[in-house]
């Protein structure tokens, strides 16, 4: 009876031995805050501890904003190969899901959860035009606009620029975090009589990019 069990545990233990395993380097992956209409690709091990060949014969996504080379692969006892995940989002917020191995081992399926944040930044101009009214010649006049980024994430306006040259503003670009409000200081320096106007264009990496506000004012002698 004895040398049946010590018998029974040496096939059971080559049995252990030599079957293939899944193991993760991780359970989960976290992509953080990922810009909209950006990605963000990270990546997981699979280790293959036994001795018999690892066969991963499908790999799906719970949720398409996570995507990953589905094709069937296989990894030798002993050996570990990566995958890649990538996160590109396609609205604001938070999203979530499950990549899926289907496999030979004993553990299958399973599943490693993936999730992440969509971010962007937005754009709000305090006023969509300033009028100077009337101004000597050779004069100048200042008006403050703000920009305001009400988004979830950093507003980079890369260029301020003005369609008349009696017309100038400060900055011609500037950065904003979330929350934040960008002063934006407008002159008008008319050098000649007659109704002036000018388009103020902010170009920047938000949705509503270019941007335009509406500058007008009349210079006298």
């Amino acid at each position: 009876m004895k040398l049946r069990y010590i018998l029974l545990l040496c096939i059971i233990s080559f049995s252990v031995l030599h079957a293939q395993t899944f193991s993760p380097s991780a359970s989960n992956i976290a992509f953080d805050n990922v810009l909209v209409s950006a990605n963000k690709q990270d990546s997981i091990l699979i280790s293959n501890a036994g001795i018999d060949t690892l066969f991963i014969t499908n790999i799906t996504s719970e949720n398409n904003l996570f995507s990953i080379l589905s094709s069937p692969d296989t990894i030798a006892g002993g050996n570990s190969e990566m995958f890649h995940v990538t996160f590109s989002p396609n609205a604001i917020g938070a999203q979530n899901g499950n990549i899926i191995f289907l496999h030979n081992a004993a553990t299958s399926p399973d599943t490693i959860s993936v999730s992440g944040t969509g971010v962007a930044p937005s754009f709000t101009l305090s006023h969509s035009s300033v009028s100077f009214g009337n101004l000597l010649l050779n004069t100048t006049k200042q008006e403050t606009v703000f920009v305001k980024n009400s988004g979830t994430a950093l507003l980079n306006i890369t260029n301020i620029s003005s369609t008349n040259s009696e017309f100038s503003v400060t900055p011609s670009s500037a950065t904003g975090n979330a929350a934040d409000s960008i002063e934006c200081i407008i002159t008008f320096s008319p050098t000649s009589s007659g109704i002036k106007n000018c388009n103020i264009i902010f170009t920047h990496d938000a949705e509503s990019s270019p941007d335009t506000l509406i500058a007008s004012g009349v210079g006298f002698d």
